[in-house]
């Protein structure tokens, strides 16, 4: 029998097309792909804003290691109000293992069915001191009602931030990313419609998905330029040598 190996962005699409089916997001969900994570050094397989919850998902294909997991978890529990690890079956035990209990551990099997292992016994601890970092300067400072062009090291910026209310930091998380992804997030739903939601999909998560587009489009009309061009030269020549 053939097993099918689901790569990474083939297992995003899967578990996202659950999550539709199951009603834990909708066309009004906030979807990010690959969500760099300020200054962490992490980013997020995926990330979801649904009915004012964020969602941290780690995706851990066959072909991939968990060499990197711990730390990548010990950081989403820092930031998200759910965090989710997707694994494939053949490393679900020891991912079982690494995954702290604050963590929602799915598997996916070679079938392509997926299974909630291990529901979050709690929600994550979050630490506001690690969540301040995927704010970006102009923002803390705004947080902070600092003169936009004052000069201040982040290290500073983030000691003087550690100061606000915790809700206030997480608020502007989430604000920061609705902000950031709404209009992506809107142009994947409207390509989507009622379809599965496929690999091409994803592109349309990405900021510059517009500016391929556009020079695509370019390119296939200098194309077709210059084969019209070469197309009338070689008529011209012909009715020249006759």
């Amino acid at each position: 029998m053939d097993i099918k190996v689901f790569n990474e962005h083939r297992l995003k699409c899967e578990f996202l097309n659950e999550m539709r089916r199951r009603r834990h997001i909708n066309r009004n969900s906030i979807v990010a792909t690959e969500y760099v994570l300020g200054s962490t050094g992490r980013r997020a397989d995926l990330s979801i804003l649904h009915k004012g919850e964020h969602i941290g998902i780690e995706i851990k294909s066959q072909l991939d290691k968990l060499d990197r997991l711990p730390g990548q978890l010990s950081v989403y529990t820092a930031c998200f109000d759910r965090v989710i690890l997707v694994a494939d079956e053949k490393h679900i035990e020891n991912a079982e293992k690494l995954a702290s209990v604050d963590v929602e551990l799915w598997q996916f099997s070679n079938s392509g069915e997926f299974q909630c292992r291990r529901e979050a016994q709690y929600r994550p601890a979050k630490k506001p001191t690690v969540a301040v970092r995927l704010l970006t300067e102009p923002t803390i400072k705004r947080l902070l009602k600092l003169p936009a062009n004052e000069a201040a090291s982040r290290t500073a910026l983030f000691k003087q931030a550690s100061e606000l209310q915790d809700s206030v930091i997480y608020q502007a998380v989430a604000d920061t990313f609705k902000q950031t992804f709404e209009m992506t997030s809107s142009r994947f739903w409207n390509y989507v419609g009622r379809k599965k939601i496929r690999q091409d999909a994803l592109e349309q998560l990405s900021r510059f998905a517009p500016l391929r587009s556009e020079a695509q489009v370019n390119r296939r009309v200098a194309k077709e330029f210059w084969a019209d061009w070469q197309e009338h030269a070689r008529i011209a020549l012909q009715r020249e040598c006759a």
